[in-house]
């Protein structure tokens, strides 16, 4: 069996709103910051190509990015999602 690196199915508009909020918020801080993405990569351990792909608010990219980049920023970030 073969592993998929992004979704099998495109994200709600919600989560995908929600996801471009976090990203628009951390995006802000960074360049307040002057911090570039090679920078945001080396604090968390990632590449500068993942960060770009974070902050362009990838639903592919992993709740994990998102949390380690809001910390380096010491960002509160709080997702509020409607119950179905």
């Amino acid at each position: 069996m073969t592993r998929r690196s992004t979704p099998a199915h495109d994200p709600t508009p919600e989560i995908a709103g929600a996801v471009l909020e976090i990203a628009r918020r951390i995006r802000e801080e960074q360049r307040a910051r002057g911090i570039t993405n090679t920078q945001m990569g080396d604090l968390i351990g990632v590449t500068r190509f993942t960060v770009a792909a974070a902050l362009r608010g990838r639903a592919s990219t992993s709740l994990g990015v998102y949390v380690a980049l809001a910390q380096a920023l010491d960002l509160r970030i709080e997702v509020r999602t409607p119950l179905r």
